[in-house]
């Protein structure tokens, strides 16, 4: 099997880098490779890196041993402003190295429900049909993305506590929890004929996590006991010194923060993480005041948590509209919007557009949440927009009401001294993450590292420890809605971005109709709308004043040239709302194909300009019943695209 030569990884033993080009196999190689598929030996462990170890966010990795491929979390992360406004919701790994594994891919295994490790599932799971391993809150998480695909009604979901274990094929799976900002959060010490390699997916070493275990270092310290032979470990915080302080530390904070408030308190905070939930209703209750929760998200978060028990102690929340008729120093109003997001409940609030919350001269809101880079103006203009109507704005800054869920450089320390490793494997990080964990494995006295890289393939053996065997190309698809298309960001070369709309087509995206089912066919005047004149004006231009150039556009281009490496110049990548293909009317019946349409408003492109059902000016009026069901697919879409933003701020703590 031959792939492009990438820069697929970085051996780092003897402290400085070697080649960066990857390792070919030898002539007396274990790994078997046939018809461009792995099958690794019995005496051997393979790691394919599919994602997460260019960037933080989209982690998804395989194991491979005995000829069976194991996959590890399938996540996603979001596109910038720019991308979003386009219509794009998701970005996750090019799956095509899984697809072309999927008959040996006996089970995958999620360590934990945050965005970064499940968000992709949903696009994944239906072309592979594995089970999937995950501890009761994931698997509700899981059921979630899947309901969104409606396929939850095939998939085999396996569910264990944080601590057990579990075989599927040549893997024998150990659990081991672990504290991070969501609930059930786990390690896995995987197990074959070659040996023990330990994952430890997100985490931190907390005294007192408010809610659930404490990370199980006694159990790490028995399996190192026995031999590892790597350690793929959390890189987030590899460039923060000292300990990341404890989730037990926002008590003491919220209740500095509510002391001697008169007025209202507003929180803002992530929903997933159920222990800052606890947390601000017990400090409510210790102040005599009442709890509602705004956001869809939140509210679903609260009904797990109470069907799993993790609410025990904590009273019922009220609803938004409960809470309005109690005296304002008796309401605590938890909601969703700390960064800024346009169309969550703390943004409404703030322009004064929320159905039953208002601020009042005299009230504060807390941010518990940190400033994400990227978010800063919307996150400042919202605050300011709070305060002009009177409210105390308090962050982090002013009280410790927020803490991170990932592990500092002397947490990072005590793991490898606790497992042992003979090899430390950086993951979860962007390269210069990567490097300073490296940095730091060796100062603790671990000679070994290798810093992997999206597309890598390890091979991780007793006698030659952990090498870079071979490379794929590590490429990235987007999500808008409706379909996944090839993606890569604005500086990408225009091959790079050809290969990637090549790979989404393959997987039935841009291109071709979705290849499942279930994806609400668009209204037919929206279509007819999409094919008159004034859905073809003028291209959009970035914020650099280039025009906004389509991948399609761009394929098309290339092709007409008859050459992949036509000059197209600097271009950014993005998903056209309604490629031509796709643009027909026939849909009654499921005869058509959907249009595309990205999810939110695109200007004066919007679904909802004018006074037609289409939202064209000229537009006849459809049936009341068709117009309703285009603005519930558009309200759908809309909640599912507050969701995400919510969830990405959550998962980039």
């Amino acid at each position: 099997m031959t792939y492009p030569n990438i820069d697929a990884g970085r051996d780092t033993t003897s402290g400085s880098a070697v080649s960066r080009r990857p390792r070919r196999r030898g002539k007396g190689s274990a790994t078997d490779a046939r018809d461009g598929v792995l099958h690794p030996k019995a005496g051997e462990f393979l790691m394919a890196v599919l994602g997460g170890c260019d960037t933080i966010g989209m982690n998804m990795t395989m194991y491979g041993s005995d000829g069976k491929w194991l996959l590890v979390d399938a996540g996603c992360t979001f596109p910038d402003d720019d991308d979003r406004d386009l219509g794009l919701e998701v970005i996750i790994p090019d799956p095509e190295f899984a697809l072309r594994h999927a008959k040996d891919i006996v089970g995958m295994v999620v360590t934990h429900a945050h965005e970064d490790h499940v968000g992709a599932v949903s696009h994944l799971w239906p072309k592979i049909g594995c089970p999937i391993f995950c501890t009761p809150f994931a698997a509700e998480a899981v059921r979630g993305k899947l309901d969104e695909r409606r396929k939850t009604s095939k998939v085999r979901i396996h569910t264990h506590k944080p601590g057990g274990s579990f075989s599927v094929g040549p893997f024998q799976v150990r659990t081991v929890p672990v504290a991070h900002s969501i609930p059930e959060a786990t390690a896995l010490a995987i197990t074959t004929k070659a040996g023990t390699v330990v994952h430890t997916g997100d985490w931190k070493i907390d005294p007192n996590p408010v809610l659930g275990p404490k990370t199980d270092l006694a159990a790490l310290k028995a399996i190192g006991d026995q031999g590892v032979l790597a350690l793929m470990s959390d890189s987030t915080n590899a460039m923060s010194s000292g300990s990341t302080p404890s989730e037990g530390t926002t008590l003491d904070g919220f209740d500095r923060a509510f002391a001697g408030r008169k007025g209202a308190i507003v929180v803002g905070c992530f929903s997933s993480n159920v222990a800052r939930l606890k947390s601000i209703a017990l400090t409510a209750a210790k102040h005599g005041r009442k709890v509602a929760l705004a956001g869809r998200s939140l509210v679903r978060m609260e009904d797990i948590g109470r069907k799993l028990g993790m609410f025990s102690g904590v009273a019922p929340f009220l609803s938004d509209a409960e809470i309005k008729r109690l005296p304002r120093r008796e309401q605590v109003i938890i909601c969703t919007g700390t960064q800024g997001e346009e169309n969550a409940a703390l943004s409404r609030i703030a322009c004064a557009e929320h159905r039953h919350l208002r601020i009042c001269d005299g009230d504060t809101v807390i941010f518990s949440a940190r400033k994400i880079p990227g978010n800063e103006e919307s996150i400042e203009a919202i605050q300011q927009k709070l305060r002009n109507l009177g409210a105390t704005v308090l962050t982090p800054a002013d009280f410790p009401v927020h803490v991170s869920g990932h592990p500092s450089r002397d947490d990072l320390a005590e793991m490898i001294r606790t497992v042992r490793p003979a090899t430390v494997v950086p993951v979860h990080g962007t390269p210069a993450h990567l490097e300073a964990h490296a940095e730091l494995s060796r100062s603790v006295g671990t000679p070994s590292a290798v810093l992997p890289r999206n597309g890598s393939v390890l091979r991780i053996t007793k006698e030659r420890g952990v090498e870079v065997l071979d490379s794929f190309p590590a490429r990235m698809l987007a999500w808008n809605g409706a379909r996944l298309v090839g993606w890569a960001p604005s500086e990408t070369d225009p091959e790079a971005a050809m290969a990637a709309l090549l790979s989404a087509e393959a997987l039935g995206g841009s291109g071709s109709a979705p290849r499942h089912s279930g994806h609400p066919s668009p209204d037919p005047e929206e279509s007819r709308r999409r094919k008159s004149p004034a859905s073809h004006q003028a291209p959009r231009l970035g914020r650099d004043g280039r025009p906004v150039l389509s991948l399609d556009a761009k394929h098309r281009e290339l092709r007409r040239a008859g050459s992949g490496i036509h000059d197209a110049g600097s271009v950014r990548v993005w998903l056209p709302d309604a490629p031509s293909d796709v643009r027909g009317d026939k849909i009654a019946g499921g005869s058509g194909k959907p249009s595309g349409k990205p999810s939110g408003n695109m200007g004066e492109n919007s679904a909802e300009v004018g006074t037609g059902a289409g939202g064209h000016p000229h537009s006849k009026a459809e049936p009341t019943a068709t117009r309703t069901a285009a603005q519930r697919r558009r309200d759908q879409r809309k909640r599912a695209k507050e969701r995400r933003r919510e969830e990405e701020a959550a998962t980039a703590t």
